[in-house]
C-alpha cells in the first residue's frame, strides 16, 4: 500500500513540477501564428485572434476574441463568425515542446452568420465539401459550440441557445452529431437533433413546441400559417437512396396572426431513389381537426412528371371550408358531407386530374351571395380536362334544381346542361347579389375595353313557373345558349296567363340592368293578366289575346313599361272592357236620346286589334279596329303605358238596328256630330281622350266638316266584316251611294286613314 502512494505522489509531483514548469516556461502568445495559422488553412477564411492564456481544465489553450471573416465573394459586410472565447485542447507534453495542433475547438457563446451567395450556395457549403480549388474540408476531432447564435442575413432572424457537439468531421471519418437549437420568435421552441454519418446517414429530428414561422425563416421563406410544430422525423440516407419518415402536430395554428383552432397533423414516409431519379411518397396523411386526408404520390426528377392519389372520405363541409381559408379561400361557411377520390398525373407543371366528388346535404353561405346555397346530392366526375355533374338536387333563392352538366377546358370553360328548375323568381335571383363597397359607382354599362366573358355554356332548360316583374310563365322550355355575357334561349315555349307563348328571347347581360330582346308570337292569352304584369293598366281590358311581333325592354330597371319598344300585332277576341260603356259614350256625343242601352259601365269586344308601335312605353297605332256590340270603330293616336293617357282619333260606325233604336237621322246631333252612311249606319267622329281609368269621348269637329264636306263616308260593315279583316290586312266596304270611291281620289290626311280601316279590298 505504502509503495501505491509513493507512486502516485511521485506521479502527483511530477504533473504539478509540468504544470508549474508550463505556466513558467510557456507562453501562450507563441502559439498565436501558429493556431492562427492551422484555423485559416482549415476554414479557408481570414481569421483574427484575441488575448491568449492557458487553460488548466480541459488543458489547452484559451483565445478570448476570436474572428472569423467572411469570403470577399460574400459581401455581407460582417464576419463569417466570433466568439467570446475558444478552447483548442493539447496535451502537455506537446504544450512542453512548444507545440500545438487544432484538432478540437471549444467556442464558448459564438454568433454563425449564414448568407447565400450569388450562385445561391451557402457561405459554410466548402466547410464540409472540396470547393474545386484545392482547399480539403475542415478535419476535427472535436467540434462543440456552447450556447451559440445563428443569424440568418436575408431574413434577419436569429437562432439563440445553439448547442452543438460532433466528433470525428473529416473525409473518410465517421462523424457522430447532436445538437439543439431554440427557434426565434418569442416562445419559439427548440428542435434536437442526434445523427451519424456521412454514409450511410443515419438521424432522427425532435421538435418540441417549435414555431412554424421560425422554421420557414431558417429555411429562407416566409409563412402566413404559424403554430408549435411537435413530432419527430427520421432521416437515413445512403448512395443509392434518402428516406424522411415521421409525424408532426401543429397545434395553436394561426394566419395571419388570427387563430384557426384546428389542430392539424401530418403522417409521412418518402423515399429519395438516385438511381432511378425517382421520389416515393408512399405514406402522406393530412389531418385538420376531423378531417382525414390520405395520399400517395411520386415525383420523376428526370421526367419532370408526377402521378400522386388522395382520399378525402365523409369530410364535414364546416371543417373543410375553414381549413380552405387558411390558404387564401373564399369566406364562407356551411354545413354537410363531401367526400373526394382524386388522382392527377402527368408533367409536374400541368398535370391531370381525375376522380370522383360527392356532395350530399350541403349547405353553403357565401359572402357573395345574400342567401345559402343547398346541395340536397350532387355527383361529380373528373376526367382530365373535363367534369361532369349527375344527380344534382340543389336549390338557391326558392329555385329548386335537379339535371346533369359538364365542363371542359377549364382555361375557358364550356359548359354543356339539362336542367329542369320547379320556380325561377327574377327578382329573388337578381337581390343575390350582397353588395359591395364599390356597388354604388358601378355603371350600368360595361366599359369599352372590357373583354367578353370566356364562359360558353348551352344546354336544354326546364322551367316549371318563372316570375319576372308580374310575368308568370309556366311549364317553360328552351335551348339555352351562353356567349360573351350574352344569353339567347331559342326556341322559348311557355304557357302565358292561360295561353301559350312561343318564340325567342336574347338577355344582353354586360350590364347591371341586363336588357332584353323578344320575339313573340301568343296565343289565347288572357289580355288583363298581362297588361297588370307588364302595365300600369289593371281591370281593365279582358279577353283572350293573340300577337306576335318584337320586343325590347330593361329588366330591373324599375319601370319595365317606359323602357318597352319594338312592334306587335295584335288580336283580342270575345273580351270586354270595364269602366267604360263606349256605346253609352258615343250616345253622349251624338245626343241619342232614345238611348236605353246598358247602364253599366261595360263594353263587349267581339273582335279588337291592329298594328301597335312601342317607343319607350308610348304605344302608337294607325289601323287600331274594333267589332263591337252596337257597331264597330276605328282609330289611330297613342296610349301611354307608363301614365296611362289616351290620344286617339276614331270613327265609330253604329250599325243600321243600333241606330234605328236611338232615332236614326233624327237624333239630337245628327248633321252636328253624326251623319249616316247609305246603309242606314250611323258614323261619328270622336276624340278619344283622358286616362284608361277615365277616358273622355268628344266630337272631333274638325274631322265631321271634312267628312261632311267632302262627302268621305265609311260604307255599310258588319262585324263578321271587321272580324274578317284580322290576319288578312285592312277591310273594306262595297263602295254605296253617295260613296264614288272609284271616281273620288283617295285623301292623304288622317280622316282617309281612318276611313280606310273600312273598306274591303276588291
Amino acid at each position: 500500500m505504502r509503495k501505491v502512494l509513493l507512486v502516485f505522489g511521485v506521479a502527483l509531483g511530477a504533473l504539478l513540477l509540468g504544470l508549474a514548469a508550463l505556466f513558467l516556461l510557456v507562453d501562450p502568445n507563441s502559439f498565436r501564428g501558429q493556431i492562427a495559422g492551422e484555423l485559416q488553412k482549415q476554414l479557408h477564411r481570414p481569421v483574427s485572434l484575441g488575448k491568449m492564456s492557458l487553460s488548466l481544465y480541459p488543458l489547452g489553450v484559451g483565445i478570448e476574441d476570436l474572428a472569423i471573416g467572411e469570403k470577399s465573394e460574400i459581401p455581407t459586410g460582417q464576419p463569417f463568425a466570433t466568439a467570446k472565447s475558444v478552447r483548442v485542447k493539447a496535451d502537455l507534453f506537446t504544450l512542453l515542446k512548444g507545440q500545438i495542433s487544432v484538432d478540437s475547438l471549444v467556442l464558448n457563446s459564438p454568433v454563425i452568420s449564414l448568407a447565400r451567395g450569388k450562385d445561391g450556395k451557402w457561405n459554410f457549403a466548402d466547410l464540409t465539401t472540396s470547393d474545386g480549388s484545392g482547399n480539403k474540408p475542415v478535419t476535427l476531432d472535436l467540434l462543440k459550440i456552447e450556447d451559440g447564435s445563428i443569424s440568418l442575413f436575408d431574413t434577419r432572424a436569429v437562432y439563440q441557445h445553439l448547442d452543438v457537439e460532433i466528433t470525428g468531421i473529416g473525409p473518410n471519418r465517421r462523424m457522430d452529431i447532436r445538437a439543439s437549437i431554440h427557434l426565434p420568435v418569442g416562445k419559439g421552441g427548440t428542435l434536437d437533433f442526434e445523427g451519424t454519418g456521412p454514409s450511410p446517414f443515419e438521424g432522427k429530428l425532435n421538435a418540441k413546441g417549435a414555431s412554424l414561422s421560425g422554421l420557414t425563416a431558417f429555411a429562407g421563406t416566409r409563412s402566413v400559417l404559424d403554430g408549435a410544430l411537435s413530432g419527430d422525423v427520421t432521416l437515413k440516407s445512403d448512395q443509392a437512396h434518402s428516406s424522411l419518415a415521421g409525424h408532426f402536430d401543429l397545434a395553436n395554428a394561426t394566419r395571419n396572426g388570427k387563430a384557426l383552432n384546428i389542430p392539424m397533423a401530418l403522417d409521412f414516409s418518402v423515399v429519395d431513389d438516385s438511381a432511378t431519379g425517382k421520389i416515393q411518397a408512399s405514406r402522406l396523411d393530412v389531418s385538420a381537426g376531423k378531417l382525414s386526408a390520405k395520399g400517395s404520390g411520386e415525383y420523376d426528377t428526370r421526367a419532370s412528371t408526377v402521378s400522386g392519389k388522395l382520399s378525402l372520405p365523409g369530410a364535414d363541409m364546416a371543417e373543410l371550408l375553414a381549413l380552405s381559408q387558411v390558404f387564401g379561400g373564399p369566406d364562407a361557411t356551411g354545413t354537410g358531407t363531401v367526400s373526394l377520390d382524386l388522382k392527377l398525373q402527368g408533367p409536374a407543371a400541368t398535370p391531370v386530374y381525375s376522380g370522383t366528388a360527392a356532395l350530399r346535404d350541403v349547405t353553403l353561405n357565401l359572402a357573395s351571395l345574400t342567401k345559402p346555397v343547398s346541395i340536397k346530392t350532387a355527383a361529380i366526375r373528373l376526367d382530365g380536362r373535363s367534369a361532369a355533374i349527375s344527380n344534382l338536387d340543389a336549390s338557391l333563392a326558392g329555385t329548386n334544381v335537379r339535371g346533369t352538366a359538364s365542363v371542359t377546358n377549364f382555361a375557358s370553360p364550356s359548359f354543356k346542361f339539362d336542367l329542369s328548375a320547379d320556380k325561377l323568381d327574377v327578382a329573388e335571383w337578381q337581390q343575390l347579389s350582397a353588395p359591395s363597397a364599390s356597388s354604388s359607382s358601378r355603371s350600368s354599362s360595361p366599359p369599352p375595353s372590357a373583354p367578353p366573358s370566356a364562359i360558353f355554356a348551352q344546354g336544354s332548360l326546364h322551367i316549371g313557373t318563372l316570375i319576372s316583374q308580374g310575368l308568370q310563365l309556366t311549364e317553360v322550355q328552351a335551348q339555352a345558349l351562353y356567349l360573351n355575357k350574352q344569353l339567347t334561349l331559342s326556341p322559348l315555349t311557355a304557357t302565358l296567363f292561360g295561353g301559350t307563348q312561343t318564340g325567342r328571347l336574347i338577355a344582353d347581360l354586360r350590364s347591371d340592368v341586363p336588357s332584353v330582346s323578344l320575339d313573340i308570337k301568343m296565343v289565347g292569352v288572357e289580355a288583363n293578366q298581362l297588361l297588370s304584369a307588364t302595365s300600369s293598366i289593371r281591370n281593365r281590358l279582358y279577353g283572350a289575346l293573340a300577337a306576335n311581333g318584337g320586343l325590347t325592354m330593361r329588366l330591373g330597371s324599375g319601370d319595365m313599361p317606359k323602357s318597352l319598344n319594338g312592334r306587335l300585332s295584335a288580336n283580342l277576341a270575345n273580351g270586354r272592357l270595364t269602366g267604360t260603356n263606349i256605346l253609352k259614350e258615343l250616345a253622349g256625343v251624338g245626343k241619342f236620346l232614345g238611348y236605353q242601352g246598358n247602364p253599366q259601365a261595360i263594353t263587349n269586344i267581339m273582335q279588337l286589334g291592329g298594328d301597335v308601335d312601342f317607343q319607350d312605353g308610348l304605344a302608337t297605332t294607325s289601323n287600331l279596329q274594333m267589332a263591337m256590340e252596337g257597331g264597330s270603330l276605328g282609330a289611330t293616336g297613342t296610349v301611354n303605358l307608363v301614365d296611362q293617357t289616351i290620344n286617339l282619333k276614331a270613327i265609330a260606325i253604329l250599325d243600321k238596328v243600333f241606330s234605328q233604336k236611338v232615332g236614326g237621322t233624327g237624333i239630337g246631333g245628327y248633321l252636328s256630330t253624326a251623319l249616316s252612311n247609305n246603309k242606314g249606319e250611323l258614323v261619328l267622329p270622336v276624340l278619344i281622350t283622358g286616362t284608361f281609368d277615365k277616358p273622355r269621348f268628344a266630337p272631333d269637329a274638325a274631322r265631321f266638316a271634312e267628312m261632311k264636306l267632302k262627302n268621305l263616308m265609311p260604307g255599310g260593315i258588319t262585324p263578321q266584316g271587321i272580324m274578317g279583316i284580322f290576319g288578312k290586312g285592312r277591310p273594306a266596304a262595297p263602295t254605296g251611294e253617295g260613296q264614288p270611291a272609284a271616281e273620288q281620289p283617295r285623301q292623304a290626311n288622317p280622316t282617309q286613314s281612318i276611313i280606310d280601316l273600312f273598306k274591303k279590298k276588291k
